[in-house]
């Protein structure tokens, strides 16, 4: 129930099964994809459900079936700043990596989320150099100047290479 209360974002609903005592961190779902109420709210940009959630102690690195976190979730979602950085105050860690070898960073600039977002994230250390097992960095997945400049300030390598040799030139 607290998953279904979250990912509909019913904010109310989320604090009684709270207050009931409904575990924070159970994962729910089938076999191919489980998930817990956190993963869902942040998805969904349920800001003040994540931080009911969190309040409660649930654990904001918590790993679904594809070894994604909450930030993970959060990061897809185009307007979600507020939400990831409730995520990251709440103890989220800045570079999981999940079971596509991506961080938050990489999935943020792939879904064009918002540059706040993004800022967030190098704020709060996240590596402007990491790369995926294709070797693709963050400022390869950069979508406009601002994103580009951005990761550069934080010290992006601009002469970073992907696995086929190609740069951001």
């Amino acid at each position: 129930p607290l998953v279904i209360a979250s990912n509909a974002g019913h904010e109310e609903i989320v604090r009684a099964l709270i207050n009931a005592g409904a575990q924070v961190d159970l994962s729910c779902g089938g076999d191919d994809y489980k998930r817990s109420a956190l993963h869902d709210a942040a998805l969904l940009n349920r800001f003040e459900c994540v931080r009911l959630l969190l309040a409660a102690g649930a654990n904001p690195n918590v790993r679904c079936t594809e070894n994604s976190t909450p930030l993970h979730n959060a990061i897809r979602v185009a307007e979600c700043s507020d939400v990831v950085e409730l995520l990251l105050a709440g103890g989220a860690e800045v570079d999981p990596v999940d079971s596509d070898g991506l961080t938050p960073l990489l999935y943020g600039l792939s879904y064009d989320c918002s540059c706040s977002a993004i800022d967030a994230l190098i704020k709060a250390g996240a590596d402007v150099n990491f790369r995926s097992p294709h070797k693709v960095a963050p400022i390869h997945e950069a979508k406009n100047f601002e994103m580009m400049e951005k990761l550069i300030l934080a010290g992006a390598d601009v002469n970073a290479q992907d696995e086929n040799g190609r740069t951001v030139l």
